[in-house]
C-alpha cells in the first residue's frame, strides 16, 4: 500500500471513530431517557411495551461490587458465615507484569491461552 492510501485511510478512520463516539453519546442520552420514562417507578427486570407500532423491552437491572480491601479484611478475620463466603466470586487473573518477569513459567503456561487483541489506533 502506497503512503497517500495509508494517509486516505487514516482519515477516514479518524473521521469515523469521531463520528461513532459522537453517535455512541447520542444514542445512550436517548436510550436513558426513554428509559428513565418507561421504568420509572418499575422493579428490576424486563419490561416489554407495545408504543406505536413498535414492541420495546426495556430492562432495569443495578451492578453490585465489592469494597475489595473491606471483603479481604472481613475473610482474613473470619466475619463472613459459610453462605456468605460461597456468595463471593474469586476470579484469577494474569498480572502480565509479574508473568513476563517469571524465569520459569512452566506450570503457569498450561493454564494460559493468548489470542490476538482487536489493535489499537489513536489518530491526533
Amino acid at each position: 500500500m502506497n503512503e497517500n492510501k495509508l494517509i486516505e485511510l487514516i482519515g477516514k478512520q479518524k473521521e469515523m471513530a469521531s463520528t461513532l463516539k459522537r453517535l455512541k453519546d447520542e444514542e445512550s442520552k436517548i436510550r436513558r431517557e426513554i428509559c428513565d420514562h418507561l421504568l420509572e417507578g418499575k422493579a428490576a427486570g424486563t419490561h416489554k411495551f407495545n408504543i406505536g407500532d413498535y414492541q420495546v423491552k426495556a430492562v432495569k437491572s443495578f451492578s453490585y461490587s465489592l469494597d475489595q480491601n473491606l471483603v479481604q479484611v472481613m475473610l482474613e478475620s473470619g466475619d463472613f458465615s459459610d453462605d456468605e463466603v460461597d456468595a463471593i466470586r474469586t476470579k484469577y487473573e494474569l498480572n502480565l507484569t509479574n508473568y513476563k518477569n517469571l524465569e520459569n513459567s512452566d506450570g503457569l503456561d498450561d493454564c494460559i491461552t493468548v489470542k490476538e487483541s482487536m489493535p489499537s489506533l489513536t489518530v491526533d
